[in-house]
């Protein structure tokens, strides 16, 4: 037997192999040797079965396939793989891996694998096709011998019952045997016989490559039965047709009150069922389509008090119903691989309608689901507003979604969980009429690579939780991007990019109401680019009662802002509420020239005089910093001078007031413009000293105004 060695790393991007030429149809003589290791040692497997799984072929997506190894040492990170018929199919460059799975009841279940490998499979006369007659030759001469064989074998086998009839019918009296012998290769059924009774039994009973090759020790009636079980119910075993046009209401009901706990198998098909199916146990379908065709049902399937359940590979259409799913007081709630589309109010209508509806399950999971065309054309009526996902109820711990895809929605996320940590992760919603986001309460809640294209209203609500938002993008967003809608933990938007469109409303960050407090406000190391309307003069982020911020290291490119417009604006007046925080490296260009940006446009106002904000390196592109009602600690900032070209006015601080500073931390040479000279005759006012004292003539030199 030829024997090909190669080392596999678990951990290293490539792997020692050479080139691995192995025979096509050579099946059972060419062996792979390989060492398995991690960080460069041999790595133990002890306790796992090693599978051999060939890649598809990139052109042809055909020649996937998977095997179980049979020799192996554990110990030593050591496996001998055989080449079976499956892995010299095809002809060429073929791509595998091992893997190394643990078995958990009748499931194997993946632990690790190697990197991919490369293997040759050359040509043989097996996979060459014919080209000349001799062929054809040889085939006829073949046909002729082999006929003459049969001939020769029933001459033989005559003279030999001939000549031992007596023994043979000593054997088997009358014939007996052999009449039903050869009987067996003809059922009563069949229009012809199987040329042998081994032939009859791979045919009808299976062969031991029909089913998994682990299993190869164990009977046939086994192996049925494991496979039966881990697959489950088959809903066709009831009665179920999945034509589209019958009625398989009665075999759904029928499969989920069968006292076997296996989940229920869906094969491909269009499935109608004009009931509420409760289902009782998990479901896997094999891209199967489930529809229905009564008006107003309000969900397709629901289940209530299960310890877990799983649904998955499905596509449900609701384009006459309210919803798909419905899980009530369930510990573990999982749907993924699942498309859900269509909705319709015409016929009934709840204020908690939704393709999904989570209600109080202690776990949560969503991964790999796809909603799509779902009330979007109801627009945002009050009365007819429905949502994608609904996850509610104090009994939640946990919500995990990955890979979600919305378009085309009403609204996007709804969030009510007051106890619950949450994490949505590399997800995709786009055109929700209402909101991406409706997050009312959680514990906490933190957004990974999402990705938000709205074009009608807010995009994420927040409220009465600690959220974060890390590596997002938001685009087009019309009004709000992130609202505040109730006193909040806390909010925090790292390293992501907000790209609104043109003649929009240019709010970032805003509260709905500036008495709202939110605790801790993180804005670092974001990319902005906003494009108000000419008419708008809203703030670009407005905020309420915030206990302490850090707005660091942002670029914000804006389109255009008017005289007296705010970019960065606290608004709330309680002066029994502390506000402190930093503001530091951010960075404001002109997107459309400078003559976009009013040279009166204000940077950053506060509108009580309980806050303390310390700035450090801001370029501003000439907004102005009034200091009225303000403790303002100035650290190493440019102050306009009027003197300089313009690329350096865009990066400096312009501070205004109408009286001399009586607070704040201010450095020698910073100057306080006067935005009232004509009352008492002072341009502004020159700071002499480096501190936080501000007597006049000691710390601070008024400039008088000089008139000719």
């Amino acid at each position: 037997m030829t024997e090909h060695f190669i080392t596999l790393s678990t951990t290293e991007p490539n792997n020692n192999v050479g080139i691995v030429k192995l025979r096509h149809a050579d099946v059972n003589s060419q062996a792979i040797v390989a060492q398995i290791v991690e960080n460069g040692q041999p790595k133990s497997f002890e306790g796992l079965q090693p599978f051999f799984c060939l890649m598809a072929q990139e052109t042809t997506g055909q020649g996937v396939s998977e095997e179980s190894i049979v020799s192996f040492d554990a110990s030593k990170g050591t496996l001998s793989y055989i080449a079976s018929d499956n892995a010299l199919q095809m002809v060429g460059r073929n791509e595998a891996y091992f893997s190394f799975r643990k078995q958990e009841g009748v499931r194997w279940i993946e632990q690790f694998s190697t990197r991919t490998f490369h293997y040759i499979v050359e040509k043989s006369i097996y996979s060459q096709p014919f080209k000349d007659s001799n062929y054809w030759w040889t085939f006829k001469e073949l046909n002729r011998i082999f006929n003459q064989y049969i001939e020769d074998g029933r001459t033989s086998w005559e003279e030999f019952v001939k000549a031992n009839r007596e023994i043979l019918e000593s054997i088997d009296p009358g014939g007996q045997v052999l009449s039903e012998l050869i009987r067996s290769r003809k059922p009563e059924e069949a229009n012809s016989a199987y040329p042998d009774l081994p032939t009859r039994l791979d045919k009808q009973i299976g062969k031991n490559t029909d089913f998994r090759s682990f299993e190869s020790d164990k009977s046939f009636m086994t192996r049925v039965y494991n496979e039966s079980a881990e697959r489950g119910l088959n809903v066709k075993w009831f009665g179920a047709v999945g034509d589209g046009v019958n009625d398989d209401t009665e075999a759904f009901k029928d499969a989920m009150s069968h006292a076997n706990k296996a989940p229920l198998f869906i094969p491909q098909g269009t499935y109608i069922i004009n009931e509420n199916i409760n289902l009782t146990h998990s479901i896997i379908g094999d891209n199967a389509l489930i529809t229905t065709t009564m008006q107003g049902l309000e969900y397709l399937f629901t289940a209530n008090g299960l310890d877990k359940i799983s649904i998955s590979g499905i596509t449900v259409d609701c384009k006459l119903s309210r919803g798909a799913f419905k899980l009530t007081n369930i510990r573990i709630a999982n749907v993924h691989d699942v498309e859900i589309k269509g909705y319709s109010a015409e016929y009934g209508w709840y204020r908690t309608d939704s393709a999904i509806l989570y209600d109080s399950c202690e776990f949560v999971f969503a991964n790999d689901v796809y909603i799509h065309d779902h009330g979007f054309e109801y627009g945002t009526a009050m009365n007819t507003l429905n949502r994608c996902f609904t996850i509610q109820g104090d009994n939640t711990k946990v919500v995990n979604l990955t890979r979600l895809t919305i378009k085309k929605a009403n609204q996007g996320i709804i969030l009510s969980t007051p106890n619950a940590n949450v994490i949505l992760s590399n997800s995709y919603i786009e055109n929700t009429t209402d909101n991406s986001l409706y997050l009312l309460t959680c514990t906490t809640f933190k957004a990974i690579g999402c990705v938000f294209n709205d074009y009608y209203d807010e995009s994420a609500i927040v409220a009465s939780g600690d959220y974060g938002f890390r590596d997002c993008t938001w685009m087009n967003v019309p009004n709000k991007v992130v609202a505040i809608a109730n006193d909040t933990t806390g909010l925090e938007i790292t390293d992501s990019t907000i790209l609104l469109s043109t003649d929009y409303s240019g709010n970032v960050v805003a509260f709905r109401d500036n008495t709202y407090v939110l605790n801790s406000f993180i804005f670092t190391g974001n990319r902005i680019n906003v494009f108000p309307k000419i008419t708008n003069t809203n703030d670009i982020f407005q905020f309420g009662q915030i206990t302490y911020f850090n707005i660091s290291n942002n670029t914000i490119k804006l389109s255009r802002m008017g005289a007296g417009q705010r970019l960065f604006s606290f608004r709330n007046t309680n002066e029994d509420q502390k506000t402190s925080g930093v503001m530091n490296g951010n960075y404001v260009i002109p997107l459309a020239g400078i003559e976009a940006i009013d040279g009166k446009y204000i940077f950053l106002k506060l509108d009580k005089e309980n806050i303390d904000v310390t700035l450090n390196n801001n370029f501003t592109a000439n907004g102005r910093i009034p200091l009225e009602h303000t403790k303002l600690y100035v650290n190493g900032n440019k102050l306009l001078n009027k003197i300089g070209t313009a690329t350096q006015n865009h990066q400096q601080h312009t501070l205004f007031a109408e009286d001399m500073p009586i607070s704040g931390f201010y450095h020698k040479g910073d100057i306080i413009w006067n935005t009232n000279p004509a009352r008492n005759g002072i341009a502004a006012w020159l700071r002499l000293t480096d501190g936080n004292s501000n007597v006049i003539k000691t710390d601070w030199q008024v400039l008088k105004l000089s008139i000719s």
